[in-house]
């Protein structure tokens, strides 16, 4: 979406400026209102809807980017099962004990630290609880599951408000490129209505 929002944007304005440069501009006055009218019509009508198509599939596609960059997985394991070092048959990542020869299996450096985040989180979350006001005791699954989400969601509200914001100075330098397209189109709007005028 945000490519085929980028090419037809950058295609529709190249349209507006290859008509701008295509005008018989040597056989019309320049003082006519029909060179000014026919500037004023390319620009507003293809070059400028054109860059803000453009822009706006830029930004869906820094966003889409974001975005999955952000849903990437904390904790990655390198594979579903491992070989038990004792019998060499294949077994689970997460096992603790053989299946096939019964003997106790080294630890995974990566599922203890899994482990450990997750008993880390279960534990803010029963403090999460106990601080309420009132606070929540004897809840049941349903409601605890309830409590979880807003638990969740608090915290990735607060971890998205203490983060900095994204690509802000891409913003400033998209915004004052806006602002000079606005102050560029104002002009010219300006420019032909007092030849109209006056």
């Amino acid at each position: 979406m945000s490519t085929l929002l980028i090419v037809v944007g950058v295609v529709w304005a190249i349209i507006g400026v290859a008509n701008i440069l295509g005008m018989p501009w040597n056989k019309i006055d320049p003082a006519s209102p029909l060179a000014t009218f026919g500037l004023m019509f390319n620009m507003l009508l293809f070059v400028l809807p054109g860059l803000v198509v453009a822009g706006i599939g830029t930004a869906i596609g820094k966003r889409k980017r974001e975005q999955q960059t952000d849903q990437l997985p904390a904790v990655e394991i390198e594979s579903a099962t491992r070989k038990c070092p004792f019998c060499a048959e294949a077994i689970k990542a997460e096992a603790v004990v053989c299946r096939f020869c019964g003997r106790d299996l080294p630890r995974n450096a990566a599922v203890d630290a899994a482990v450990d985040a997750a008993a880390e989180q279960d534990h803010q979350f029963e403090d999460w609880l106990a601080s309420q006001n009132p606070p929540l005791v004897n809840l049941s699954p349903a409601e605890r599951a309830s409590c979880r989400q807003a638990f969740d969601y608090n915290r990735s509200q607060d971890a998205v408000s203490t983060a900095p914001a994204p690509g802000a100075a891409d913003r400033v330098g998209f915004n004052g490129a806006k602002a000079v397209l606005i102050l560029f189109g104002l002009m010219l709007f300006f420019g032909t209505a007092r030849r109209f005028l006056g």
